[in-house]
């Protein structure tokens, strides 16, 4: 609420939601004539807590607690006593995981204990809630000036999360479906029929070049995953890895740690509970070739 603002080089208090505030300003730019080609990135702080991060990457709390989710009051009710839908591994103790069963100074071993309580994930929803509205109203305003349809709209996100799946919660950088799996919704009808669900892989990466090029990537088999470790999350210190991906097996490779690399067939393990790192017959050496070829581009 009533953040400070930079505003074309000024800062200043604001007052209001955040979500609200820059769905504003969104809007605002969207209203201004133009007869040129233009380009709106909106980077709400929604779903983020209410806490600081520091130059050298230090939070003033690692994670939040549910008070630091601040949801719209019109949102604070929403939801009130559900429960969170749960995956397969929610509050699946890790097994041949050797990365997250590891024992650490200082850091609660993966249990019951570090599981995120209802309230926080619902707060959370609450807040994604006016991000819905934030989108919503921005569709409308292309709509009423007769642009929805020539505008390719992108909706994603950085990254996911995890919400006790293995017992973790904040540490969202690892290679596991929950956090590499991001949204990718793209309403563009020149290129795209409404309600289709491209199974190709589509990255991050690509963004750029739909934007300027409207053209979706050649097909790809396989993509690479590197994490690099860093000072925020201490149970993820010195768990950078390399990771490859194909439409039905992940191998882990970390580079910090000696004998914990793990293999996955998603096809048959979705929720990447059966590590097949030592099976003799689970393609382990096609995939380190697959990391080889990929490091190498």
């Amino acid at each position: 609420m009533n953040p400070v603002l930079n505003v074309n080089g000024r800062s200043g208090q604001a007052r209001g939601y955040i979500t609200d505030l820059l769905t504003e300003h969104a809007v605002e730019f969207l209203k201004r004539p133009t007869t040129q080609p233009f380009c709106l990135y909106l980077a709400h702080k929604a779903v983020h807590p209410n806490i600081t991060q520091f130059a050298d990457g230090t939070v003033t709390k690692v994670g939040g607690d549910a008070e630091d989710f601040i949801p719209a009051e019109r949102h604070k009710l929403l939801y009130a006593g559900m429960t969170p839908p749960r995956r397969a591994n929610y509050a699946r103790a890790p097994r041949n995981q050797p990365a997250l069963e590891q024992k650490i100074p200082g850091v609660e071993p993966l249990g019951p204990k570090t599981l995120i309580d209802d309230e926080t994930i619902l707060n959370r929803l609450r807040m994604a809630k006016a991000v819905d509205e934030s989108l919503g109203e921005i569709l409308q305003t292309l709509e009423r000036q007769g642009k929805l349809d020539e505008t390719a709209v992108i909706f994603t996100s950085d990254h996911g999360y995890f919400y006790g799946e293995h017992y973790l919660a904040h540490e969202r950088r690892l290679a596991y479906e929950e956090a590499i799996r991001i949204p990718m919704l793209i309403r563009y009808p020149r290129m795209f029929r409404a309600g289709s669900r491209p199974e190709e892989f589509f990255l991050t990466v690509d963004v750029g070049r739909f934007c300027l090029k409207q053209e979706v990537p050649p097909r790809r088999e396989d993509f690479l995953v590197e994490y690099y470790s860093d000072k925020v999350f201490p149970r993820i210190r010195n768990m950078g890895y390399q990771a490859v991906r194909t439409r039905q097996w992940k191998y882990i490779h970390y580079r910090d740690i000696t004998g914990a690399d793990e293999l996955y067939d998603l096809t048959r393990d979705p929720y990447e509970m059966d590590n097949l790192i030592a099976n003799k017959r689970a393609p382990l050496a096609d995939m380190q070739a697959r990391l080889s070829r990929l490091k190498s581009v």
